[in-house]
């Protein structure tokens, strides 16, 4: 006997790109990934895959980008982040690392 897997989701079946990775399609890939999107909605939809509908699909009906801006800059935002935060722990390294050297060679010469 076979086991079913259950419902389907939009989520399975999507395929989503970063922006980075957005930044590398053509105009006609761009296209193509719109209509395959859609047209996969729409056949889950078409076997009463009953969900609200997904951002994406709802920006790619407006012909807008798979994402919203503030996904974007929350991403970049969080990367941007990380580079502060590596950027400090390396000051901080360096700055205990000049603070450690000084206090060695205030050592020396006080000996």
């Amino acid at each position: 006997m076979k086991k079913s897997l259950g419902k389907v989701r939009f989520e399975d079946v999507a395929v989503s790109f970063s922006w980075e990775e957005w930044q590398h399609l053509n105009g006609e890939q761009r296209t193509l990934y719109r209509d395959v999107m859609l047209e996969t909605y729409s056949h889950l939809e078409s076997v009463g895959h009953s969900v609200s509908k997904p951002e994406v699909i709802t920006n790619l009906e407006r012909g807008a980008e798979p994402w919203t801006v503030s996904e974007h800059l929350d991403r970049s935002l969080s990367a941007l982040w990380q580079l502060v935060i590596q950027s400090q722990v390396f000051i901080l390294w360096m700055t205990l690392l000049r603070t450690t050297r000084k206090i060695r060679v205030d050592i020396f010469y006080k000996l």
